[in-house]
């Protein structure tokens, strides 16, 4: 067999992503959080940028984009910003490509980053305490011995978050052999294990079920009726699937005494455990806000008041200005910055204005749920969007991911926005967000001793002009945690 090498032409066309592309994408992701981080960064490692000073820089106007909408205009112009950082940035490339070889020696500028520091950690909330620091903190002020200790500490590391030790006692004993030359029997972890249930708070921890939760929650509340232990021990499962009726017959008593048993352990904690660790509720800052004039009209505006405004160093550019001499080597690294300072502020106003002109569509579709509330928004798609805006869906999607908008009706992640619809009696869509809203005020209203069964709420539904079916209804019903009717019947 013989190989031939042979060279041939051919025409074909790919899609390459420049660095300056793939910047541009990954800015628009960002928060606005994010943002103020990653800008900090490029001022740490990129000399050629700095803080603008708005009380010493007269070169630079407010970049700060913001649009008045109303709810017929459609062909306002969004403001293109300011150019100057870009005029200067041009201008700086060219005063490097006409020197002769020569470059500058500069000392990067004095970013006081040390205050603010240790004011960002004096401002940081310490981390909420686990449930298992919470027992060991109890257990140190506890007389037992180093031994005992090792074991309580194993066990605790066995406890679930929810407070529940599920791994069975044997299996704790196989675990301590592994790391301890006297291991304990089955019945020596077991004391210990009820010894974290009698002296630790909180009450019900190292419960290894429910019931077992339950009962260890009621040594702590005087007068417990006995139809409560009763019901606890024997027939937890009968209540928990509100089956109150069988239950009441079963132990020769009327519903009503089964009812409130039901409610008097609603004062118990079925997971202990979640009182402590998790994380703490975020603030949530929003990325735009929509703000409603006097006269009606929709303003909106980036919130840029956290986001560094970053400029060409006046130091910088004086020193380029007078032409010292410098090597090739220094040229060339130079102008490395200065392409990335480029491609950064390019990104971050290009980002500005994306979000901008997207928020502006949204509030020209959704104008009657900004004015009246939930039961009027629409149904809207990325896709409508995009063709709105001329952008590629993924350019909605990228540019709306963990996005917040404050707007009149409160703070709502812009995916709110988006949500699909079903279609009324008149034609109209209906967002299925309202539709939700409507299922759950009318199974808020309900009469509890006859729940709406889901066939009922899709007819209920429909006498309002909402036609979904049954699997919709329930679908939609699980979703907001709704149980079924079942469960819901109070006796």
């Amino acid at each position: 067999m013989k190989l031939n090498l042979t060279q041939n032409m051919k025409l074909s066309q790919e899609l390459r992503l420049t660095p300056m592309m793939i910047q541009s994408m990954e800015i628009l992701q960002l928060q606005v959080m994010q943002l103020q981080a990653r800008i900090t960064q490029e001022l740490e490692e990129n000399p050629v940028l700095e803080i603008f000073d708005d009380l010493n820089d007269e070169s630079k106007e407010n970049t700060n984009n913001s649009e008045d909408v109303k709810p017929s205009d459609d062909n306002h112009e969004l403001d293109s910003g300011s150019e100057d950082s870009f005029n200067e940035l041009e201008s700086l490339e060219k005063t490097f490509d006409d020197m002769d070889a020569n470059a500058i020696k500069r000392t990067r500028p004095n970013v006081e980053e040390s205050n603010s520091k240790h004011e960002a950690m004096q401002n940081t909330a310490s981390p909420r305490i686990s449930l298992q620091d919470h027992l060991f903190n109890q257990l140190r002020m506890c007389k037992v011995t180093d031994d005992e200790m090792q074991i309580l500490e194993h066990i605790i590391y066995n406890i679930e978050d929810d407070g529940y030790l599920r791994t069975s006692i044997a299996d704790i004993q196989l675990q301590l052999e592994e790391i301890m030359e006297k291991p304990p029997t089955e019945d020596g972890i077991m004391e210990l294990v009820e010894f974290i249930q009698n002296s630790c708070e909180p009450e019900g921890v190292a419960a290894q079920d429910l019931k077992n939760c339950l009962l260890l929650q009621l040594r702590s509340i005087p007068d417990v009726p006995d139809l409560v232990t009763l019901v606890i021990r024997e027939h937890l499962e009968d209540l928990m699937n509100n089956r109150l009726p069988q239950l009441a017959k079963k132990l020769c008593v009327d519903v009503e005494k089964i009812s409130d048993v039901k409610k008097f352990l609603h004062v118990l904690n079925p997971k202990p455990g979640l009182m402590f660790g998790g994380s703490d509720a975020k603030k949530v800052i929003p990325d735009v806000v929509i703000e409603q004039e006097e006269d009606g009209v929709f303003r909106i505006w980036i919130e840029n008041s956290f986001v560094p405004d970053i400029v060409i160093s006046k130091d910088y550019r004086k020193l380029v200005e007078n032409k010292s001499e410098v090597d090739t080597a220094t040229v060339q690294y130079v102008k490395a910055k200065v392409d990335s300072a480029r491609w950064l502020i390019d990104a971050i106003h290009q980002r500005q204005n994306t979000i901008l002109k997207i928020t502006k569509e949204i509030v020209s579709i959704q104008d009657k749920f900004l004015r009246d509330g939930l039961e009027f928004l629409q149904p809207l798609r990325m896709q409508e969007i995009a063709d709105r805006v001329s952008v590629h869906v993924s350019t909605v999607s990228r540019a709306i991911s963990g996005k917040y908008v404050q707007c009149p009706q409160g703070i709502f992640p812009m995916k709110n926005f988006f949500t699909g619809g079903s279609v009324n009696e008149d034609g109209v869509s209906e967002s299925h967000k309202v539709v939700r809203s409507k299922l759950k005020e009318l199974v808020d209203n309900e009469d509890k001793h006859h729940p709406l069964s889901d066939d009922e709420i899709v007819r209920k539904l429909k006498e309002q002009g909402l036609t979904i079916a049954r699997r919709t209804a329930a679908k939609y019903r699980k979703v907001m945690n709704i149980a079924p009717a079942r469960m819901r019947r109070e006796y």
